[in-house]
C-alpha cells in the first residue's frame, strides 16, 4: 500500500511540473472545462494548488481507509494507480 501511494504521489508531481512548464500553453489546448475554469481565475498557481489539495486528500482518505481497515482499500487503491498509470502513458509521446 505504502509503494502504492508513493506511486500515485509521483505521477501527480510530474504531471504538476508538466502544467506549470506548460504552462504558456496550457490556456489553449487544455479540454477539461474544470481546469480552464480554475485557470481563468487564478491562473497556474491555483490549478497546480488545486491539484496538490486533491492529492493530499487522496493519501488522507486512503490511509484513513487503510486504518479502519475498510473491505474495498486495495481495489481503489489499484483503480488509483491504474489511473495514474494512464497519466503517465498520455506523456510518453513528450520523451520520444
Amino acid at each position: 500500500m505504502r509503494y502504492a501511494l508513493c506511486w500515485i504521489v509521483a505521477i501527480s508531481a510530474l504531471d504538476a511540473w508538466y502544467c506549470v512548464s506548460d504552462g504558456h500553453a496550457m490556456y489553449s489546448i487544455e479540454l477539461n472545462p474544470l481546469v480552464t475554469r480554475l485557470l481563468d481565475i487564478g491562473g497556474m498557481p491555483l490549478l497546480v494548488s488545486a491539484k496538490v489539495a486533491g492529492t493530499g486528500a487522496l493519501v488522507v482518505v486512503v490511509g484513513e481507509m487503510r486504518d479502519r481497515l475498510y473491505r474495498f482499500t486495495g481495489i481503489v487503491v489499484t483503480v488509483l494507480c491504474m489511473v495514474q498509470s494512464l497519466v503517465l502513458l498520455s506523456y510518453i509521446p513528450r520523451w520520444f
